[in-house]
């Protein structure tokens, strides 16, 4: 029984096929290789590839995962120097990015944007990078309508903690009751509750939500204090600022039936 050919490692499958000129315009963008590296490591626990906005000092991203389940939108502050017609929004591999930075660490790394790739430089090393075709990614998603009627503040050490006493299969429920923050995890016959704060906010909040999802936002905000908007059955809403980063993460509950 023949198997199937795995694809060839270190490769973009939509990769841009237009081959670059030497002419091409470029925008050049210069990041801290922390605050590079958080901003695409968020973006990763979501989806490994995206459509990548340049704007004047900023880099963005909107996206959802496969499974429209998450969301992410993340901002990373960046020194920008653009040429006429050079693109405003490319498609990236997240993955590959990530990969280019491994010996970046401490250094400035500088990227040269065309439509159909990306060259990195930073220390003693240069890298390469192709370009996603953004006709084959997810569109940006639109902003969630929602009325939330709690907000709160929670360390996402906290998170983190609740998330490491369940596996990715288990589930972490958030519940608001008598102006008490708790989370609590469902996993067969163990649960775990955690008191993490307070609030003012008026009535209560209770949802469910699968704890692979909650264990990539906490990876991502484990370090600072987050900003939480809840209700009951609807998506949580998290802000974080990290490493000079800018974030929001919804997750949508799990609707179980009684």
């Amino acid at each position: 029984m023949l198997s199937s050919k795995k694809p060839a490692k270190n490769t973009i499958k939509h990769k841009v096929k237009t081959e670059p000129k030497k002419e091409d315009p470029v925008t050049t963008v210069t990041v801290p290789y922390k605050t590079l590296t958080t901003f695409l490591k968020a973006i990763e626990g979501c989806i490994e590839e995206a459509v990548l906005s340049i704007r004047d000092s900023e880099l963005s991203v909107k996206t959802t995962d496969n499974a429209n389940i998450y969301m992410v939108v993340a901002q990373c502050p960046c020194k920008t120097e653009v040429q006429d017609k050079s693109p405003a929004k490319i498609g990236i591999s997240v993955k590959l990015l990530n990969k280019a930075l491994l010996h970046a660490k401490g250094c400035n790394v500088t990227m040269s944007i065309s439509e159909s790739k990306i060259l990195l430089k930073y220390g003693r090393f240069s890298a390469q990078v192709s370009c996603v075709d953004i006709n084959a990614l997810r569109k940006e998603p639109n902003d969630p309508k929602m009325s939330l009627n709690n907000e709160f503040s929670l360390p996402g050490k906290y998170l983190d903690e609740i998330c490491n006493m369940v596996s990715s299969s288990g589930k972490v429920r958030l519940l608001v009751e008598n102006k008490v923050v708790t989370l609590r995890t469902e996993e067969g016959d163990l649960s775990v509750t955690e008191v993490v704060g307070t609030t003012d906010g008026k009535g209560e909040a209770n949802s469910l939500y699968p704890a692979d999802y909650l264990k990539n936002i906490a990876k991502a905000v484990k370090g600072v204090d987050c900003t939480v908007r809840a209700g009951v059955d609807h998506p949580v809403h998290i802000f974080a600022e990290v490493e000079d980063c800018n974030f929001q993460f919804f997750l949508a509950p799990r609707i179980e039936s009684e």
